[in-house]
């Protein structure tokens, strides 16, 4: 839920730009944290990854992530020495993977792409040229058995290890049993011992106990002939997801293994002492790869095998296997551990380097990021608020709001991070915060809203600024609770022009309810379905969210709606209208509709000198800046800020441009009501309209090349 306060406060000469649906990603907007300017900080978070390098573009090698939380991928390049980003769901296979592994199966020097389908294993072959392209090369691994060829299967919660683990030159495969866990099972890829090659995906369970131990629960092993049975009371006590990666680290010639469990924070390092076919390991360890600093994250750490720093030396990566951050005890700005290697690949040295590699490049605040455009210092430029679950309190990652200062100006943003506990927010022990800005008589307020989890109930706190202290203040001193759940999103607007604001919520369901404010804060539903808007039960379009704006220049409502697809859409003058129209994102040659998160929070700013701006939040807790297609077309044009628009008449009509301009104010019947004035270059001017009669007026402009403009203006009490 966002605010608009913004669309209220600001509009532009140069709206018309706004009203296309085509955007543009923006990265060139700098961001300054902890005194360091972020290379990459409009690139939306990183939650679950799962890291691989991959070449595109015939020399670009990077680092492709698949984000288990937010179901997308992205691709990781440098370019001059920095680190750059863009999205690459489009240029992946349309699947629901819960995991996805990228390993060169057929030695042709290309990453083809392992992951999970509807029947099990699917594989493709990358049989692109300059640019990587995927064929479906197996729809469902088989594998040799026992009684016959059947499924390979592999659990979405699991992530195998596909390696060579005979040493022949052809990828084998090492899973736990998907049904119970326990012992590792080993399946021989055949096709070097059959066809002299290894493009085939030939498989043999050749082992139900590979490596002759069997894992119990949480630093529970059985070695040496044990089992479970013999140490953890005669069962399997823990039968979650599991991760492996085999890689042979002391270059003995047999692998050994890094696994990880479900709920358990440790990652487990096992060095193989048998040798190849006679795997043997009779202990583990937690302090390897780098005793100074221990693996611990609190879910399923994995382990991936992969050049994260593009030094050309693959290093050790670790980050958890979940899809999503149930008992709020995992942060999610520190999900990419790098353990740098320093010696060879095929002879490794790994050294602790940080948790929180790449994100340290991005802005990220945790997860579920909620963006809110506002001056909030009342500089004339517009600021950030950002609410997302990532303070931690008591052991847990609660909501906290950060304020990003736009120390630049007007015309030229710069944005840094000045407050990460904005409002004291931590102190209600709130979870997935949403804000909304409310326009007031005498400035905004600001509406808090999140889900208290120990009592099932949302609350929200209204904060207003004092005018003498300009400090914010929790004006009721309590909160109120309103009618919705945990993952819902919730957007106030005066639906009935009464002064007290309804309710738009968008339900974890997909459908849109309509909430009518009977007094007090006290709600009836009006419709379960608003614009036709009803539950989803295909299950594909959940997760809705609402933001109420003013896409284009009528001064009629619109609504921006995202879904789980990672998509937006608009329904302009959704009071009157229905006709649904998409958004998208440039990318190269393609607009593209999934570019969000499979939970997304949208906000309207007027940035870059008039330039409208659309930021985004989601699940993976970063921002996301788009500009209209052709915003910059006309670079050369004169920008003018009127603000704010509608006007109280108790308030003074700002304006400021970036060229000399002559200004009129013409009333709807034609009268001059303001004859032409003079508007500097980049200096404010106020205008008196308090003996101005409501309405709508037009302002009219000329700046020194001659060039006309003009906009509506409104006038109220």
């Amino acid at each position: 839920m966002k605010q608009f306060t913004t669309i209220f406060v600001f509009s532009i000469l140069t709206f018309q730009l706004f009203a296309q649906s085509v955007m543009i990603r923006g990265n060139g907007v700098p961001v300054v944290q902890s005194g360091e300017v972020l290379d990459m900080p409009w690139s939306g978070g990183i939650n679950a990854p799962q890291p691989a390098n991959l070449t595109i573009a015939s020399d670009r090698r990077g680092v492709l992530i698949y984000d288990k939380a937010s179901d997308n991928y992205q691709f990781y390049w440098r370019e001059q020495a920095e680190w750059r980003m863009e999205t690459y769901d489009h240029k992946m296979p349309d699947t629901k993977p819960g995991w996805s592994l990228l390993r060169d199966y057929n030695c042709d020097g290309k990453m083809d792409l392992f992951t999970t389908g509807n029947d099990g294993v699917e594989v493709y072959q990358n049989v692109g040229e300059n640019e990587p392209e995927w064929e479906l090369e197996s729809a469902s691994l088989r594998t040799l058995g026992s009684s016959g060829v059947i499924n390979l299967i592999i659990n979405s919660s699991d992530i195998p290890a596909i390696d060579d683990v005979d040493g022949d030159g052809d990828l084998d495969i090492l899973v736990y049993n998907f049904a119970i866990g326990g012992f590792i099972r080993y399946h021989q890829n055949m096709s070097m011992e059959k066809y002299g090659h290894c493009d085939s995906l030939d498989y043999v369970f050749a082992n139900r106990r590979w490596g002759s131990f069997e894992e119990c629960d949480c630093k529970l092993y059985a070695f040496n002939g044990q089992t479970c049975s013999d140490i953890s009371a005669g069962k399997v006590l823990h039968a979650g997801g599991k991760s492996l990666l085999a890689l042979d680290v002391d270059d003995d010639g047999d692998v050994d293994l890094f696994g990880g469990q479900e709920d358990c924070p440790d990652l487990y390092f096992f060095e193989n002492t048998g040798s190849v076919g006679n795997d043997f390991f009779g202990s583990y360890q937690t302090d390897y790869p780098d005793p100074t600093q221990e693996v611990q994250i609190d879910y399923l750490p994995a382990a991936y095998y992969t050049d994260l720093n593009l030094d050309g030396v693959p290093d050790l990566a670790v980050a958890p296997n979940l899809n999503t951050n149930e008992f709020n005890t995992l942060d999610f700005s520190q999900t990419l551990w790098l353990y740098e290697n320093t010696a060879t690949k095929d002879n490794p040295e790994f050294n602790f380097h940080s948790k929180n590699y790449l994100q340290n490049e991005m802005l990220d605040f945790g997860e579920n990021s909620v963006p809110v455009v506002i001056d909030i210092d009342n500089d004339i430029d517009q600021d950030i608020l950002v609410a997302s679950n990532g303070f931690e309190k008591d052991g847990r990652y609660v909501g906290y709001i950060t304020l990003l200062e736009n120390t630049g100006n007007y015309f030229s943003p710069t944005f840094e991070v000045k407050d990460n506990n904005f409002l004291n927010i931590p102190a209600f022990s709130l979870i997935n915060v949403q804000m909304d800005i409310i326009p007031e008589s005498e400035g905004v307020a600001i509406f808090v809203t999140g889900w208290q989890a120990d009592e099932g109930k949302s609350e929200t706190h209204v904060f207003r600024k004092d005018l003498e202290t300009g400090e914010w203040t929790d004006a009721f001193q309590e909160s109120f609770s309103l009618p919705i759940r945990s993952l819902d999103a919730v957007e106030f607007w005066d639906s009935d022009q009464d002064g007290d604001y309804d309710l738009m919520v968008g339900k974890a369901d997909g459908s849109l309810q309509y909430w009518q404010n009977d007094g007090d804060y006290l709600y009836t539903l009006i419709s379960n379905a608003y614009l036709d808007i009803e539950r989803d039960f295909t299950g594909t379009r959940l997760n809705l969210v609402p933001f109420i704006t003013y896409w284009d220049e009528d001064n009629l409502r619109d609504v921006l709606l995202t879904d789980q697809r990672g998509e937006a859409y608009i329904i302009l003058d959704f009071e009157n209208s229905s006709g649904i129209t998409p958004v998208t994102v440039q990318s190269g040659n393609s607009d593209l509709q999934k570019v969000f998160d499979v939970q997304s929070w949208l906000s309207v700013g007027t940035l870059e000198g008039g330039q409208r701006v659309i930021i985004a939040g989601g699940v993976r807790g970063g921002l996301q800046w788009l500009t209209p297609e052709n915003g910059d077309s006309d670079e050369e044009k004169a920008r003018l800020l009127v603000f704010p628009n509608p006007v109280l008449r108790n308030q003074k009509l700002r304006l400021l441009s970036d060229d000399i301009m002559q200004i009129s104010l013409i009333s709807m019947d034609g009268k001059i009501v303001m004859p032409h004035f003079k508007l500097p270059a980049n200096e404010e001017m106020q205008l008196e309209v308090s003996h101005l009669s409501d309405g709508i007026y037009i302002l009219r402009s000329e700046d020194s090349m001659g060039r006309r403009d003009s906009r509506r203006v409104l006038i109220k009490k």
